[in-house]
C-alpha cells in the first residue's frame, strides 16, 4: 500500500508539473493503470529530459555570455603568471609568501576556468564551482594582494562579472531551475530508496512537499 501511495504520488507529480506535460509521458502514465515501482526512474529521467529541452536555448545563451569573460580570466592568468615578483618592493620572505600564494591562486583559478568552458555543464554545475573556487582561493588570495594587488583587481572584477551571470540566469530561469533541481532530488530518493538506505516513507513525504 505504501508503495502504490508513493506511485500514485510520482504520476500526480507528472500530471500536474506546471501543467506542461511531455505527451509521451502523459499517455504513458494515463494508458496503465498500475505504474511499477521499477518505472519511477525511466519517467523521472524523462522529466528531466524535457526540462533540459526548454532550458537549452537559455544554455547557450549563458555560455555565451561567459565566453567573453573566459577570455578576459584567460588574459588574467597570463598577466599573474607573468609579474616578476623581484621587481615587486618587499623583503625575500615576503616575496615567497606572494609566490606560494599566486601559484595556489592560479591552480584554483585554471580549474575554474576549465569548468566554465565546458559548454556541457549547466548553471547548477557553474555556480557550484564558483563557490568552490572562492573557497579554496579565500587564502591564497589573500598572501597574493600583498605584492600584486593592483594586477588582482581585473580578476576580481571578472570573477564578479561570472557571478552577476549565474545569478540572472538564475533569476530569469528560476521555476526551470527549480524543477531541474527537485527531479534530481527525486531521482537520488529513488536510488536511494532501491539500494534500502532509506524508507519509502521517506520518499512519499518528499514527494507529498513538492507537489
Amino acid at each position: 500500500l505504501i508503495i502504490m501511495g508513493f506511485l500514485d504520488k510520482v504520476k500526480g507529480f507528472f500530471i500536474e508539473d506546471s501543467g506542461e506535460v511531455d505527451e509521451r509521458v502523459r499517455e504513458k502514465i494515463e494508458v496503465r493503470e498500475k505504474i511499477d515501482i521499477d518505472d519511477v526512474e525511466g519517467l523521472l529521467n524523462g522529466k528531466r529530459e524535457e526540462i533540459e529541452g526548454l532550458m537549452l536555448g537559455n544554455k547557450k545563451g549563458l555560455h555565451g555570455e561567459l565566453g567573453l569573460v573566459i577570455d578576459k580570466l584567460e588574459e588574467d592568468v597570463e598577466v599573474l603568471a607573468s609579474v616578476d615578483l623581484d621587481e615587486k618592493s618587499g623583503g625575500d620572505k615576503i616575496k615567497r609568501f606572494n609566490e606560494l600564494g599566486r601559484e595556489d591562486y592560479l591552480e584554483s583559478l585554471n580549474r575554474f576556468i576549465e569548468v566554465l568552458k565546458d559548454r556541457g555543464n549547466d548553471v547548477v554545475v557553474i555556480d557550484e564551482g564558483l563557490k568552490k573556487f572562492v573557497r579554496s582561493s579565500n587564502k591564497s588570495y589573500s598572501r597574493v594582494i600583498l605584492l600584486i594587488g593592483k594586477e588582482m583587481e581585473s580578476v576580481v572584477k571578472d570573477i564578479t562579472s561570472v557571478s552577476k551571470i549565474v545569478d540572472k540566469f538564475f533569476k530569469e530561469n528560476s521555476d526551470l531551475v527549480a524543477r531541474m533541481e527537485r527531479v534530481d532530488r527525486l531521482l537520488k530518493m529513488n536510488e536511494e530508496r532501491g539500494e534500502g538506505e532509506v524508507r519509502i516513507e521517506e520518499v512519499k513525504k518528499e514527494i507529498e512537499e513538492c507537489v
